[in-house]
């Protein structure tokens, strides 16, 4: 039983970690409406592949999305983005 429970718990501590890291992200954007991967980046402390990852993540899930603003690249929350 000890096997299997130190088997199964660093891959669901992964995934609740992501699922909080993921929610910091959409928190960090919501509070500014539009935002760049490189404030996101100051703002979270995280390593930037972390950051990639998971905004690349919630882009796929359609919760935020990239929009183009002065030749920049800037994140936004979708409206499934926003309802979380």
């Amino acid at each position: 039983m000890k096997i299997c429970i130190q088997d199964i718990m660093p891959d669901e501590g992964l995934l609740l970690n992501m699922i909080d890291e993921s929610l910091k992200i959409i928190q960090q954007i919501d509070k500014k409406v539009l935002i760049s991967k490189d404030i996101l980046y100051d703002k979270l402390n995280r390593p930037e592949k972390l950051v990639n990852y998971l905004v690349e993540s919630l882009i796929n899930k359609g919760h935020i999305e990239v929009r183009e603003v002065e030749n920049k690249e800037l994140l936004s929350l979708t409206n499934k983005g926003g309802n979380i």
